[in-house]
């Protein structure tokens, strides 16, 4: 927890400012967010989370944040026999849709970090959408075993 206690404040008021945020209430919901947890000094790692649409219309994320440096979004997508990482300008997901950001497929890539976040911090993350930010708070652990549930 040491890594991020400095960034505690800034996480504090950047999920606050998301929940007030005018965000409906209910639209998106995030569930099963981690990060995966990287040696210390790495500037880059990943998140994983589960989102579903429980909305009555599409909701389209153009971006993701957080406060731990740049963020988003990414796909793992084999091309003439080779894994390749290419960028998501955006992602929608129709009314009841859900889409699992996973290792190996759609994640969030969060890069260009001070610090490396260890294993038991907590990272918050917020989706950008056109309806409004979605935000959870995700563990930084070695694999999805350890996945908590959250919703927001």
């Amino acid at each position: 927890m040491a890594v991020l206690s400095r960034h505690r404040s800034a996480a504090k008021f950047f999920l606050g400012a998301c929940l007030f945020a005018g965000v409906p209430a209910q639209a998106l919901e995030l569930s099963g967010a981690w990060v995966r947890a990287m040696p210390p000094g790495r500037p880059m790692t990943a998140a994983y989370m589960t989102v579903h649409n429980d909305g009555d219309a599409a909701v389209t994320v153009t971006a993701v944040s957080s406060p731990l440096g740049e963020a988003s979004l990414h796909e793992t997508r084999v091309v003439d026999g080779r894994s390749r990482m290419e960028a998501l300008p955006t992602l929608r997901l129709d009314p009841g849709a859900t889409v699992e950001l996973t290792p190996g497929g759609m994640h969030i890539m969060l890069m260009g970090l001070a610090t490396t976040p260890a294993k038991g911090d907590r990272v918050p993350l917020c989706l950008e959408t056109d309806k409004g930010q979605f935000c959870v708070e995700a563990p930084v652990q070695s694999d999805a075993g350890q996945s908590m549930h959250h919703h927001h």
